[in-house]
């Protein structure tokens, strides 16, 4: 029953107020820097959308995963956009104006990919009658009901109303963290009994994949020679994925909570690796100074 009450009501209902929050933070503009500026734009969504995917795979294939471990790790790949990269972007004085581009196009992106790439991983890890697979289009309509929707509710408001929406910023990612946290702790009390299993299992997988997208992430752009600034968003970007919607298809869509300790498991190690890839780049003289921050893609 508890758990039923945290993925049928909390997990949702959490998560859509989030969303929220990070629509605020969302405007038009922000969506047509895909035509304007396509370079910086596109190397962060082929990080994020098609690589993180693949990187997962390859970690959880050789580390031979149980199969719902398995499944959780590649669900946390497939959910890019995590909210507070873009606070994480404005500490690293990197590109948040990128940052912003990234985290909203990507999160409406994984609408339509969502339900695909769960149900492959589904057939691959969890073959024959222990599958249970996603229905694909009432899987799209509750997803974007829950993400998409309030997306454009933040945004409406900052629309009509910006300066209270700027002012409101700061309490929705109060309450953001607060709620993952709590959303997080009441998964791992309820997998107390696998929890020593759970993480001598899934750490090493989690810290690989959380380390090797940002640094996926920062070969990348640097490969393409972008901007440091833009270098320093793509590698946070990338390596900070949307835990709370990874919690929602695992509880609430799957109703699997063995598979929701990956997503609890990475939302605790993204800030460790993001504060630990800042404090690096600004030990290393390479994080871009405050003036170059917030430039044109």
């Amino acid at each position: 029953m508890e758990q039923d009450v945290v993925g049928t009501y909390l997990v949702p209902a959490v998560l859509a107020v989030m969303m929220v929050g990070m629509g605020m933070t969302l405007q038009a503009a922000d969506f047509r820097r895909l035509l304007a500026y396509p370079k910086a734009v596109v190397t962060g969504l082929c990080a994020q959308v098609l690589l993180l995917p693949a990187l997962g795979w390859l970690i959880v294939t050789a580390l031979q995963l149980p199969p719902e471990f398995a499944v959780g790790v590649m669900i946390i790949s497939f959910c890019p956009g995590g909210v507070g990269s873009n606070l994480l972007a404005l500490i690293a004085r990197a590109d948040t104006a990128l940052s912003v581009t990234l985290t909203g196009i990507s999160n409406l992106l994984l609408i339509l990919s969502l339900p695909w790439w769960v149900n492959l991983s589904l057939r691959t890890f969890l073959p024959g009658e222990q599958a249970i697979l996603l229905p694909v289009g009432k899987t799209i309509l509750s997803t974007a009901l829950i993400t998409v929707v309030p997306i454009l509710i933040g945004m409406w408001v900052r629309h009509l109303a910006g300066a209270v929406a700027q002012r409101a910023e700061n309490g929705f990612r109060i309450f953001s963290g607060l709620f993952l946290g709590v959303l997080m702790l009441s998964i791992a009390i309820k997998n107390r009994d696998v929890i020593i299993e759970a993480l001598w299992s899934l750490g090493p997988a989690i810290v690989a994949l959380n380390l090797g997208s940002m640094l996926m992430g920062l070969v990348l752009a640097s490969l393409l020679q972008l901007r440091m600034s833009q270098r320093t968003t793509i590698a946070i970007e990338t390596g900070f994925q949307n835990a709370a919607l990874a919690i929602l298809v695992t509880t609430t869509f799957l109703q699997n909570p063995r598979m929701a300790l990956a997503p609890v498991f990475y939302g605790g190690v993204m800030f460790v690796g993001a504060f630990a890839l800042i404090g690096l780049l600004r030990a290393t003289r390479m994080a871009p100074s405050k003036r170059h921050a917030d430039v044109k893609l």
